[in-house]
């Protein structure tokens, strides 16, 4: 790794990724300042859930008559918190993307989306096999 390169992520799964990090690490230009930041890997959303949340995205749009991507945008709109940014002459509320939540977080917001549909659409998935990560 040079300086200025991109900044790179490891995650260490077992003895061998935590070997191959540390040699890495070694392999650093002493001479040089090096940023490492270390903390406990948190697993992203899992396909499973990723499936299943669109499933009922497009369930809920049939029904509607809807967009997928609008159905998805309402409820983002509906259960999530949004971020304003400030786009100079106007403030924005951006909501957060569903692929970088992590499991917890997708699970939480995927419980309300299933609570809105069965109350509102009586659109009822069943258990999903592991869907909760």
């Amino acid at each position: 790794m040079s300086e200025g390169s991109t900044p790179r992520t490891f995650v260490i799964k077992d003895a061998v990724s935590r070997s191959k990090i540390a040699g890495a690490i070694l392999k650093l230009d002493a001479r040089a300042e090096w940023d490492i930041t270390i903390r406990r890997h948190i697993r992203r959303r899992t396909l499973k859930q990723n499936s299943r949340l669109h499933l009922l995205f497009s369930l809920v749009a049939s029904e509607t008559g809807n967009d997928i991507e609008d159905v998805k945008d309402g409820y983002k709109a509906l259960f999530l918190p949004p971020k304003i940014v400030d786009m100079g002459s106007k403030l924005m509320l951006i909501y957060p993307h569903t692929s970088k939540m992590n499991t917890a977080q997708l699970n939480e917001f995927m419980t309300r989306v299933e609570v809105h549909a069965i109350e509102n659409f009586g659109i009822v998935l069943g258990d999903g096999d592991g869907w909760q990560g």
